[in-house]
């Protein structure tokens, strides 16, 4: 029985999967024999043949759970393997074990199916030219048939007479084939799944379960699907055992619904036990559609590692406090309750206190070994979690939790009274135009992450630092924008 009620409640959080519909319509219906038999077969376009231990034509026993009662069809269960197939023929026998299919699969490889629909549609126009021409047209379709225990799909014979003059086309796998997609729709589809999901061909994702803690791809597919519905018509079908997977198939708005002209099909398991808590909302009216770093600010809100919300302020500064909750997020740092820290302007009752603890105890040592030193260090004695903090003190904090190492070569430059070492920053050149404007604590902060590459989307290597036409403006407050995406990139190349 279908739990129809749990289901729809269970979806209402992910709008964007709409209202159940059959994603294929069974299209052709006819008689076939099975030995001597006729029987009633329900074709599906978009199917082909399943083949089981190399057979087609499969006994009950091979496809179906009996759960402890063999003798009652109505306690068997489908096995996993065979949940997202179609029976094309059912033929029932005195007893369970004497039962007979055949299985028909779903045809998901969209280059083959675009080919088959070139040819059909070839053949089909040629057709017409010969009818345009005076010749007559007969139609001859045959069923498919099992002989002994493999199946034959239908085929349809057209024949063109003119005259003396006779012409045959046979058009095969009638049963898989029988919808066409123009090549118009189908490079149209192509185009709509590499702008929004960026890939190149139409895979089935079915592994995207519903009944877990990592939503994190639960929630970009459904980012991407809905900041792109008036781009699709979604077809919704409950399939799987007892109907508690939903598949997602997308198509491009308008276009016909016939497999070659699928976008993106997707499974979604087990949707009764959605969570709520862990969907991301994202408002489709937000600061940031039109900012350079979307794609990273979007990213970041679904993996939690900033609120989703749609006032992000990219372009205004950001507080050496809120930096500390980027940090901790992006990087994966442990925060709790327990930490400790030694800043005067800090207590427990801030909200921003779990992560400035945990920065300070995430050590970095120097290249040899001999000393550690906190990521933060304030200014002694206070944090200062509402100034804005700047972009070399950003620079700091990130290259010690990139590579875990003090980026800052301490030398003696003389002694005190009591003729203990002073020590001094080595001042280290950075390739920037403004590098005497960079203090010499940070230098070789700058001059280090301006040599760390991590890899675009494109695939391209740039530096996680670059700066602006040359300049690294190494005081001036980092916007939150720039600061969220220095720290993903650098995160992206963390030496572990």
């Amino acid at each position: 029985m279908k739990n129809k009620k749990s289901i729809a409640m269970a979806m209402a959080a992910v709008s964007t999967l709409g209202a159940v519909a059959p994603a294929f319509a069974d299209n052709v219906e006819s008689r076939i024999l099975v030995g001597n038999e006729s029987v009633d077969v329900r074709l599906a376009s978009g199917y082909t043949l399943k083949t089981v231990e190399g057979k087609t034509v499969v006994a009950r026993e091979k496809i179906y759970n009996y759960n402890g009662v063999p003798n009652d069809r109505s306690k068997h269960t489908l096995k996993n393997e065979f949940k997202d197939c179609k029976i094309l023929i059912e033929k029932l026998g005195t007893t369970p074990n004497k039962d007979v299919f055949v299985l028909g699969e779903k045809v998901t490889d969209t280059v083959s199916v675009s080919q088959e629909t070139a040819k059909l549609n070839a053949l089909n126009s040629e057709i017409a030219t010969y009818v345009a021409n005076g010749y007559t047209k007969e139609e001859k379709e045959i069923k498919g048939s099992i002989t002994g225990n493999t199946y034959v799909p239908g085929n349809k014979v057209v024949t063109l007479k003119k005259g003396q003059d006779t012409k045959k086309v046979t058009f095969t796998n009638i049963d898989v084939l029988k919808d066409d997609a123009s090549l118009t729709e189908v490079e149209q589809a192509n185009a709509l799944r590499k702008e929004v999901f960026g890939e190149d061909q139409l895979t089935a994702e079915t592994n995207v379960n519903l009944e877990g803690k990592d939503y994190s791809r639960i929630n970009e597919l459904k980012y991407k699907i809905e900041s792109n519905i008036a781009k699709f018509d979604i077809v919704k079908d409950e399939t799987g055992a007892a109907n508690k997977d939903l598949k997602v198939t997308l198509y491009k708005k308008g276009a016909k619904k016939v497999p070659a002209n699928i976008v993106k099909e997707i499974v979604f398991e087990n949707v009764a036990k959605v969570d709520n808590k862990l969907l991301v909302n994202i408002p489709q009216s937000n600061d940031f559609n039109n900012h350079w770093a979307k794609t990273q600010i979007v990213d970041a809100m679904l993996n939690g590692q900033v609120d989703a919300s749609g006032s992000f302020r990219p372009q205004e500064g950001i507080t050496r406090a809120e930096f500390a909750k980027v940090a901790c997020t992006v990087f994966g740092i442990t925060t709790n309750d327990t930490n400790t820290e030694p800043f005067n302007d800090v207590s427990k009752a801030d909200w921003f206190y779990k992560y400035v603890a945990a920065l300070y105890q995430k050590q970095a040592t120097t290249a040899n070994g001999n000393e550690t030193q906190s990521v933060i260090q304030g200014d002694g004695e206070n944090f200062r979690p509402n100034d804005k903090i700047t972009r070399q003190e950003v620079a700091v904090i990130v290259a010690k939790l990139q590579s875990k190492e003090i980026k800052d070569t301490m030398v003696q430059v003389g002694t005190d009274s009591k003729g203990k070492p002073i020590m001094g920053h080595v001042d280290v050149a950075t390739k920037f135009k403004d590098d005497s404007s960079i203090a010499t604590w940070a230098d070789e902060s700058v001059a280090y992450l301006n040599t760390v590459k991590y890899a675009t989307v494109e695939g391209k290597d740039k530096f996680v630092v670059e700066g602006d036409n040359g300049y690294f403006n190494p005081t001036q407050s980092i916007t939150r924008a720039e600061a969220l995406v220095m720290v993903q990139r650098a995160a992206s190349v963390a030496i572990k």
